[in-house]
């Protein structure tokens, strides 16, 4: 599968998924392991995650400039289209509620599998069409 401006905030999300899920297990372990929350500077978990999360808020408005880009592209994809909201909406989540980071992580595993099950029937459509146009 190649990457194009369609599929590129899927791979992004599935990296932010895989931060988000390190946050969230970083800021659980502080909250049991007493001698971490003097070393990270923080003792309970929702301050753990706006912490963590405030220093990469570039990151979401990166997300939101690559869902905005895609949701462009994909102006007559309506899949495609309303996985680029939920992408949208994740990240402004994320950037102005990072406590609430459960949230977001479930809408951007929603957009990582609207993307791909668009991209596959995409994928399935333009084959069907190369193999009429030879026959």
């Amino acid at each position: 599968m190649k990457i194009s401006p369609l599929k590129l905030p899927g791979l992004y999300d599935c990296l932010i998924v895989c931060l988000l899920l390190l946050e969230i297990i970083i800021a659980s372990l502080t909250t049991i392991i007493s001698p971490l929350q003097h070393l990270l500077g923080f003792a309970t978990f929702n301050a753990g995650l706006t912490e963590m999360t405030s220093k990469l808020v570039w990151l979401c408005w990166l997300g939101i400039l690559l869902h905005l880009n895609s949701y462009f592209h994909a102006l007559q994809i309506p899949a495609m289209m309303l996985a680029n909201i939920l992408g949208i909406a994740a990240f402004f989540m994320l950037w102005l509620l990072p406590y609430h980071s459960l949230i977001p992580l479930i809408l951007l595993i929603i957009v990582i599998y609207l993307t791909l099950q668009t991209a596959q029937r995409n994928q399935a459509k333009q084959q069907k069409t190369k193999q009429t146009k030879k026959h």
